[in-house]
């Protein structure tokens, strides 16, 4: 089973406060399960904001032997979309 979550944010607090409570969750979300990968891909830029793409392939409690949940978070200045 796989977990793909990505984000994008501008406004730099608020980007440091999302990508903290982000972190957080995908912390306890594999503290949880058995993982098999994690892919990480994340780029943090003043100006530019930030991007944040994981992969987490991990072992299910259900038989679907392959299933893709999506995490998708969009930030731009003070509105958050998921």
């Amino acid at each position: 089973m796989y977990l793909v979550i990505a984000y994008h944010g501008n406004g730099r607090n608020e980007v440091e406060n999302d990508l903290t409570l982000l972190w957080d969750n995908i912390r306890r979300f594999t503290g949880s399960k058995p993982m098999r990968h994690v892919y990480c891909f994340q780029a943090v830029k003043d100006k530019e904001g930030a991007d944040l793409l994981m992969i987490v392939q991990y072992d299910g409690a259900a038989p679907v032997k392959r299933r893709v949940d999506y995490w998708f978070y969009v930030r731009n200045r003070n509105t958050k979309t998921v």
